[in-house]
C-alpha cells in the first residue's frame, strides 16, 4: 500500500482573478487581476497547515479589495489606475 504525500510548491505561482462590479458614475465592469504569490521558505509548515485552500483565501481577498476600491472611482479612473 502506498502513500500518498502532498507536497507543497515553493515556486511563484499566478492567480487570476476576475471581478465584476459597478463604478462611481454607475458603468460595471470586468476587472482582471493576474496575482503572483509565492510560499516563503521559513514559513512553509504554517502555510501547509494552517491554510486548507490558499488559492479561494486569495482570491477572495482580492474581491473584496476590489470591491471597495473600484466603487469609489469613476470609468476614466479605474482605466487610469
Amino acid at each position: 500500500m502506498a502513500i500518498n504525500q502532498l507536497h507543497l510548491s515553493l515556486r511563484v505561482q499566478q492567480l487570476d482573478v476576475c471581478c465584476e462590479t459597478k463604478t462611481k458614475d454607475n458603468v460595471f465592469v470586468t476587472i482582471v487581476a493576474s496575482i503572483q504569490y509565492r510560499v516563503l521558505a521559513e514559513s512553509a509548515q504554517g502555510a501547509f497547515y494552517k491554510l486548507s485552500n490558499t488559492r479561494n483565501q486569495i482570491q477572495a481577498y482580492v474581491f473584496d479589495v476590489i470591491r471597495a476600491s473600484v466603487p469609489k472611482l469613476d470609468l476614466d479612473s479605474t482605466f487610469e489606475q
